[in-house]
């Protein structure tokens, strides 16, 4: 993924004006405002999350990131904007900068990676419930009838 992200039409060769629609209804069915058209390189973001969990931060950066990039299209490959971001929920921007740059923040990366593969998950959003997994968005009727059937397996 190129450092400013992608479109999703030119990422998905052309289908991605029905897979945003898609999503974008999906969205509406639950109450969530997703205005993004872009692709952004989140490996970065995926490293400052695991760090806002080891500070206590998690939901705060969690709920941030997502309206960042879905509600604003903000750029969350951009490693300026991820810091502000960070900032803003009340993580040292020097610390996380530090974060990100770590091994330990690239080793945990890699071992992410390798669980999804090895759990067969390939794509997001994905869910694991029990020995079921759920790739995909689908509306939220669909949904519920799918969680729905893994939980009472």
């Amino acid at each position: 993924m190129p450092e400013e992200g992608m479109k999703m039409d030119d990422y998905f060769k052309g289908a991605g004006a029905e897979l945003v629609n898609n999503v974008l209804e999906y969205g509406k069915d639950v109450g969530i405002e997703i205005n993004t058209r872009s692709l952004y390189n989140s490996k970065n973001s995926l490293k400052v999350n695991e760090y806002a969990r080891q500070q206590g931060k998690l939901e705060a950066f969690h709920k941030a990131i997502f309206k960042a990039y879905l509600v604003d299209d903000k750029n969350i490959g951009n490693l300026d904007i991820l810091l502000d971001i960070a900032e803003k929920v009340g993580l040292d921007r020097s610390k996380t900068k530090a974060f990100i740059e770590s091994e330990e923040s690239e080793s945990f990366v890699m071992d992410s990676k390798n669980e999804a593969v090895r759990l067969g998950i390939n794509s997001v959003p994905s869910f694991i419930i029990g020995q079921n997994l759920i790739r995909g968005a689908y509306p939220y009727d669909a949904m519920k009838e799918m969680f729905t059937e893994a939980f009472a397996m």
